[in-house]
């Protein structure tokens, strides 16, 4: 199972951390956002402005996962 942790106002919304079991035809983050929307029935994973981070480095749309990884999902930080 992968371990899942959802940062700022997304730990809000959701439980965090979590460990969730994907399909195996989801192997890029890209492809995660949508189970993840349906599974966990939000549709916070569709902004394009919160980004992922896989096994503590920063991960890009076509970035590989696999079903052993911590995933962080994070929305953009504002600061003055």
């Amino acid at each position: 199972m992968a371990r899942f942790e959802f940062l700022g106002r997304l730990s809000d919304q959701l439980e965090s951390p979590q460990e969730l079991s994907f399909p195996s035809e989801v192997t890029t983050i890209a492809q995660l956002r949508p189970w993840l929307n349906e599974h966990l029935q939000c549709g916070l994973f569709s902004e394009s402005s919160v980004r992922a981070i896989v096994n503590e480095k920063m991960a890009g749309e076509t970035a590989a996962i696999l079903d052993t990884d911590t995933i962080v999902f994070y929305p953009p930080v504002g600061g003055g």
